[in-house]
């Protein structure tokens, strides 16, 4: 169960610790509901999710009735007996008590401000949290229908007709999500664009049965937006990856003083067919290598990109002007069907840039020196997003919104 969740479902039960509670009825009734809740509340990681099918559900509609019910009962208000012309005389001491005894139940109906009031718990948790300004907001607007009238009934219409209890989800939801889109990188569309559409939707619906039909309509689009990119991110991987071993071959070749060593031609030969390969999968999607250069998406994956951050709005990447020496290979030594000894008499007009690596498992003093005043910037510019002055308190929320195992995936490759 994740902490925001654990949070709230001990202040939700926690508001029946202010009230005692005699009647055992009741008492059956309130064990059978923290039951529930409990079994309820465990299926549940994503606090967002948890509040959508928590605040319009059955369950919270009988934790309202009982707030009502045990709270009207500990306070003395649910009965008020009284007894009137009942006579003593002890010879008609028995007909007369059952004639003229009457009891009379006068019961309190909860008042708008009591209902309220029982908003409360949940109310401090959001405001602990320090960042969600506007789930603050919608939980004080609901506090204000007390203000506006005593009734009861009229209460209960104004939140359903200006959806208070709606805009408590929306608006706490829209408050976790927010900061974490903030702190994402824009370009990396696969884990982006799905949140973004999250958010947009969230903040056109205007009620719980919107919500669930926007989403639902949407899933199937996201799914294939998803899919597309991700499907060019790997073809786009894997023409890197055969870049830089038929660079490192070609450059392994020129360094050998007999430049018609046999096996280092045919070496060449394999890496440029197993490149020309690459390229070739990309008709296969309806794409040209002028597509991927035209999409940053897609064209950052050629220069090795790991992440410094957490979401990777920053990155330290090989050298940019790669691009100009890749798109040259690919387009003037790979796509063209020319002679291998025609590639190697032309000198490249562009140079390939190796990483800062400089053996294969230890970084160099250069390279640590780079990525440590890197990291330092990156923190300094992080510093000022929401998502990094909570972060303690955004973590688990935003590992419940995206999967970062496949960033590490990618990176790795």
């Amino acid at each position: 169960m994740n902490q925001y969740i654990q949070d709230m479902y001990k202040s939700l039960i926690e508001v029946f610790n202010a009230y005692e509670i005699k009647d055992n009825s009741l008492k059956e009734e309130l064990e059978k509901w923290k039951n529930d809740f409990k079994d309820f509340a465990e299926n549940f990681d994503d606090p967002v999710a948890f509040n959508t099918e928590y605040w319009g559900s059955e369950l919270n509609a009988k934790h309202s009735n009982l707030i009502n019910k045990i709270a009207t009962a500990s306070l003395g208000y649910s009965t008020e007996k009284t007894t009137t012309g009942q006579k003593t005389t002890k010879t008609k001491e028995t007909t007369t008590s059952q004639e003229t005894s009457k009891t009379e139940e006068e019961p309190r109906i909860l008042t708008i401000k009591e209902f309220v009031k029982q908003y409360k718990a949940s109310y401090n948790e959001v405001k602990k949290a320090g960042y969600r300004k506007n789930g603050e907001l919608a939980y004080e607007n609901l506090f204000n229908v007390a203000k506006r009238t005593n009734d009861i009934l009229e209460g209960q219409i104004i939140i359903e007709k200006e959806r208070l209890l709606w805009k408590i989800v929306k608006e706490d939801s829209l408050d976790i999500f927010k900061p974490i889109l903030e702190a994402m990188d824009p370009l990396f569309h696969s884990i982006y664009n799905p949140l973004s559409q999250h958010i947009e939707i969230y903040e056109k619906a205007e009620s719980e049965n919107e919500l669930n039909y926007y989403l639902e309509i949407n899933k199937p689009k996201k799914i294939k937006d998803v899919e597309e990119h991700i499907i060019k991110m790997l073809l786009i991987l894997i023409i890197q990856l055969y870049i830089l071993r038929y660079v490192v071959v070609k450059e392994n070749l020129y360094r050998k003083l007999d430049k018609k060593s046999k096996n280092a031609i045919k070496k060449l030969i394999i890496e440029r067919n197993a490149l020309k390969r690459a390229v070739e999968l990309l008709k296969g999607f309806n794409l040209t290598v002028d597509d991927l250069f035209n999409d940053e998406s897609l064209k950052i994956w050629l220069i090795f990109n790991q992440t410094i951050d957490l979401f990777g709005r920053f990155k330290y990447v090989n050298n940019p002007k790669n691009y100009q020496a890749i798109y040259e290979i690919l387009t003037e030594e790979i796509i063209p069907d020319i002679p291998i000894d025609e590639i190697l008499l032309k000198p490249p007009k562009n140079v390939f840039y190796h990483s800062l690596k400089y053996l294969k498992e230890e970084k160099s003093c250069e390279e640590e020196n780079y990525l440590n005043n890197a990291k330092e910037k990156v923190d300094k510019l992080n510093s000022k997003l929401t998502y990094y002055k909570y972060l303690d308190k955004l973590e688990s929320e935003a590992k419940n919104q995206v999967d970062l195992s496949i960033i590490d995936d990618i990176n790795k490759k």
